[in-house]
């Protein structure tokens, strides 16, 4: 369900994201209100059983790390201009928000 991957983009969080993607399930698809759609849902915003969305999770977190380890190395150097740059990437990089939270707040 790539249309619910996208709604979870475009609102503030999983569990606005969930409830528009189940309510746009029951009005306009097939299945309606059958499990199987729920479980679409849950798996798009959620992130149950989605290894894709945890592969890009995981790179972001080493892109992160990445731009530490570069900042590290620039500051050494007394390339300040470009540590301060790389440092700026790593704290703006390190608040992303874990695949593993939506999970546990969908199924309370």
């Amino acid at each position: 369900m790539y249309w619910a991957k996208k709604i979870l983009e475009w609102t503030r969080g999983p569990e606005e994201a969930l409830e528009i993607s189940i309510y746009l399930n029951d009005k306009y698809e097939i299945d309606g209100r059958d499990p199987s759609g729920y479980d679409g849902c849950m798996r798009s915003i959620c992130g149950i059983h989605d290894q894709l969305s945890f592969q890009m999770w995981t790179n972001q977190i080493q892109e992160t790390l990445n731009s530490k380890t570069c900042g590290d190395a620039a500051f050494r150097s007394k390339d300040f201009a470009n540590a301060l740059s790389y440092y700026t990437q790593f704290i703006d990089g390190g608040t992303m928000i874990s695949p593993c939270l939506p999970d546990a707040a969908c199924v309370t």
